[in-house]
């Protein structure tokens, strides 16, 4: 799956930039820094990236990497900013930078040279629009949460390894609290959450 993402011909590797915003220095790694990896895919367009969204990503990502040991730091985030084609890159290229140098994660070498069939996955497969997605793939490259971002709101680091099962286990794990809560303030409360439950279930 990643290598749908990150295929570039450029010295024949599969390129991907890894930014330091610390330093201010852009390096150019392969795609197997992200091998076997937990694999958070923020995808989004260049001109739609809510800056408080972006803040609490990079703070969370920046936490898990300062104690390595931690089971919440073993994931990798990657930015996937989808272009559109029909704009010319040159002129889409400074917003591209700008919001890269706002990073400190993996984002893509070249948004640009982004395959049209991979956009187009993107759309129908995942539905993305414009609004941002944060896809989830395990160690095996395989999907395991079409759309993170609302756990990681509510959960933030709890939300590891950020997979639609972890995400109904919370919730679940939320109920008795929230049937409380909802008895003492809202009793529609209650019934949504227990639809959110089944929808996730069966989402």
């Amino acid at each position: 799956m990643l290598k749908t993402f990150g295929k570039i011909e450029t010295n024949h590797l599969d390129t991907w930039w890894s930014c330091s915003n610390l330093l201010g220095i852009y390096l150019q790694v392969s795609i197997e820094v992200l091998r076997r990896k937990i694999v958070l895919l923020y995808i989004t367009d260049v001109h739609n990236v809510p800056d408080q969204e972006l803040v609490i990503f990079e703070q969370m990502y920046q936490e898990s990497r300062q104690d390595s040991t931690r089971l919440e730091s073993q994931y990798e985030l990657v930015w996937i900013p989808v272009v559109d084609k029909a704009i010319p890159w040159n002129d889409v290229k400074p917003k591209f930078e700008k919001l890269q140098s706002m990073m400190s994660c993996y984002s893509l070498y070249d948004p640009s040279l982004l395959e049209p069939a991979t956009i187009r996955y993107i759309k129908e497969v995942w539905l993305f629009k414009t609004k941002p997605i944060l896809v989830v793939l395990d160690p095996q490259g395989k999907v395991v949460n079409l759309n993170a971002i609302p756990m990681m709101w509510i959960w933030g680091s709890l939300a590891y390894p950020f997979s639609s099962s972890r995400e109904e286990a919370l919730w679940n794990a939320e109920t008795w609290g929230l049937v409380l809560l909802a008895d003492s303030i809202d009793p529609s409360l209650l019934e949504w959450v227990s639809h959110y439950i089944i929808f996730s279930s069966i989402a």
